[in-house]
């Protein structure tokens, strides 16, 4: 049987195809420990913000530029306390200035539902159970200038 499409059907001309698989999840507050396993360096954990999470991956900022291609773990905590660990690759890195780039991390395998809900970061409360993360070094587009004092103000 030949079924005919009708034109509400077809996608509009020039439309772009999404080739994502999970809907992405903006997230506030969130922080994860990355620890990348880049052979040129010794391995770090950092602390580091979370743009968006989806299922099968995540976006988060860092201090460092990164290759494509090189294998990464990802480690937090949920809201119920349980520890997430898992391993990834970076797909892309992109410069979003102040010497931070976003990484496009895919992961190795797809997110449980209780390892999508990552908890939000608390001051005083390790990000990752059991592990020593710095955090990102402060971006050097949003230093602040000292304000002049006012002495320095009269002597000018």
């Amino acid at each position: 049987m030949y079924l005919r499409r009708s034109r509400e059907m077809l996608p509009p001309r020039g439309a772009v195809q999404i080739r994502r698989k999970a809907a992405r999840h903006d997230c506030d507050r969130i922080m994860v420990c990355f620890t990348p396993q880049d052979p040129t360096r010794c391995a770090e954990n950092v602390n580091c913000p979370v743009v968006n999470l989806s299922n099968g991956g995540i976006a988060a900022e860092y201090d460092r530029k990164m290759l494509s291609g090189v294998s990464c773990f990802i480690t937090y905590r949920t809201v119920s306390q349980q520890a997430v660990h898992i391993s990834g690759v970076v797909r892309h890195c992109r410069d979003i200035g102040g010497s931070h780039y976003q990484l496009g991390i895919k992961f190795t395998r797809n997110l449980r539902f209780e390892e999508f809900r990552p908890a939000k970061f608390r001051p005083g409360r390790d990000v990752a159970p059991g592990l020593h993360a710095r955090n990102l070094k402060p971006r050097t587009d949003q230093v602040e200038q000292p304000e002049p004092s006012d002495e320095d103000a009269a002597g000018k």
